[in-house]
């Protein structure tokens, strides 16, 4: 699964475009720098907006996943 998240580092809006998502459900879950699960989320379109003015500074996961493939970057939020 191949993606693109911008604006990184982020303040209060977070773009994500899928490059192959095929049709395919895709799972969104935001993990702080200890593994620990923010946020979970299904979107089926190929660009997600996420407003990440409510979480707090600092390092993210963000992983993805298809049903087939599990993809993960690291993102920057800060306020």
């Amino acid at each position: 699964l191949i993606f693109n998240i911008y604006p990184n580092p982020a303040n209060n809006n977070l773009s994500i475009q899928l490059n192959n998502r095929n049709d395919a459900t895709v799972y969104l879950k935001l993990l702080n720098s200890n593994g620990f699960e923010i946020l979970n989320k299904q979107y089926n379109n190929d660009e997600i907006q996420l407003d990440v003015s409510n979480i707090p500074s600092g390092l993210y996961i963000i992983q993805l996943n298809d049903g087939n493939t599990i993809s993960n970057k690291e993102i920057i939020i800060t306020h």
